[in-house]
């Protein structure tokens, strides 16, 4: 069976609000967007926004590190002891309760109440589709009831901001749930989810931690698990206490579970992506779906996720690629290797220099980018090609699986 995960252990970053040195433009946390009193940082335009509130989301550690070393690798804490406010201003209780007052937000839609009693997950919503109340809320919290609200961001404008910006970054779609939790209380019960999971602590603290699947599903699982009981679990491989202003960030496929202190509450606000957007699912419906499905059930390489934002970079300037415009393509340079018999001197010292060219190009752009590209033609034609070399090397892992 194939490790679950690297045995390097987590990062544990620390970060205030002084720009790391060689970090991105983190510092950038400091200005304020106008109306919200949210701290990430705007810039001039949807890209250069969007750059910079990755770069604010994940600071100190920069986005070419988190892509390098943790990206669907392993899990990431960012302590931050001098910015406990990093992430005020997003999503509170307090937002939560103006929320219930002000909107219809009903049992099983918006919001759901839930708590573990004897290792499992006991829900405590009120009748489905009725409206839930602020005075529910709180009867629930002083019981020891969790509270999960669902995409906030149709009811929080600095939530939608920085939904609407990851989203341009990325190139995907993401989701968000808050969880409040009251004092020596678990809400839900260990599971893995199907997404990437970043953990924004908002208020209070929450204990984590972190447990390799007990079930054979090797890394990068495509479907969420079953809930665990402790009793399932070995010994976690990460456990610490997430502080307000912390981030926790775990790939897909991390067994985590959280409880909280007595003498404290917890609330976070969990965003996701990479709901089913893996190389294999990108080629689904191109190749045989039979094939595909054995290709990615045996080969952790087809359930990695697609490159972040890979479409603005295949799509700008350039026409859509597909496997099989990938394939032909790649193979271009073998067709016209037939034709050198006729090529002219002239030609023949071309086809030289562009093959010494490409070979240089491959040795720094053996594995698409992630995430935003500069808008220089070079660059763009560097990432495009790796692309298609990439969808070439997994056609060929396809052909050899269903030999």
């Amino acid at each position: 069976m194939p490790s679950k995960r690297p045995s390097t252990t987590p990062l544990e970053a620390t970060g205030g609000g002084k720009k790391s040195k060689g970090g991105p433009a983190a510092s950038g946390h400091k200005k304020k967007a106008a109306g919200t009193g949210l701290k990430f940082p705007l810039g001039n335009t949807a890209t250069s926004c969007s750059e910079k509130l990755f770069a604010w989301l994940i600071h100190p550690v920069t986005v070419e590190q988190f892509f390098e070393e943790y990206w669907e690798k392993k899990p990431l804490h960012v302590k931050r002891p001098d910015a406990r406010d990093y992430y005020s201003g997003v999503w509170t209780k307090a937002t939560a309760e103006k929320t219930l007052a002000k909107h219809e937000c009903r049992f099983g839609e918006s919001v759901n109440f839930a708590r573990v009693e004897d290792g499992a997950k006991v829900m405590h919503n009120g009748e489905e589709g009725e409206k839930a109340t602020v005075e529910y809320m709180q009867e629930r919290f002083e019981e020891g009831v969790s509270c999960q609200f669902m995409q906030p961001q149709r009811f929080s404008k600095p939530c939608h901001a920085l939904m609407e910006r990851l989203e341009n970054y990325f190139g995907t779609l993401w989701g968000a749930n808050s969880y409040l939790t009251p004092a020596n209380s678990v809400g839900f019960a260990p599971h893995y989810d199907d997404v990437e999971v970043f953990m924004l602590q908002t208020e209070g603290s929450k204990r984590w931690r972190l447990y390799d699947s007990p079930d054979d599903d090797g890394p990068l699982p495509m479907d969420y698990s079953r809930d665990y009981t402790e009793e399932e679990l070995a010994l976690p491989y990460f456990d610490e206490v997430i502080e307000q202003g912390d981030l926790l960030y775990i790939p897909r496929g991390t067994v985590h579970f959280g409880c909280v202190s007595p003498g404290g509450y917890s609330h976070h606000l969990t965003v996701s992506t990479y709901y089913h957007n893996s190389w294999g699912e990108l080629l689904q419906n191109l190749l045989i779906p039979g094939a595909l499905a054995k290709a990615m059930k045996e080969d952790v390489a087809f359930r990695e996720g697609v490159p972040v934002n890979w479409m603005r970079y295949m799509g700008r300037l350039m026409a859509p690629v597909t496997a099989e415009t990938a394939a032909r393509e790649a193979g271009e340079d073998e067709d016209n290797a037939s034709d050198d018999d006729e090529a002219t001197a002239e030609e023949e010292e071309d086809d030289s220099s562009m093959a010494v060219e490409e070979k240089e190009v491959e040795k720094v752009a053996r594995v698409p980018p992630q995430g935003e590209t500069q808008a220089d033609p070079e660059a763009l034609m560097r990432a495009r090609k790796a692309f298609k070399g990439h969808v070439k090397e997994l056609i060929a892992k396809l052909e050899r699986i269903c030999r």
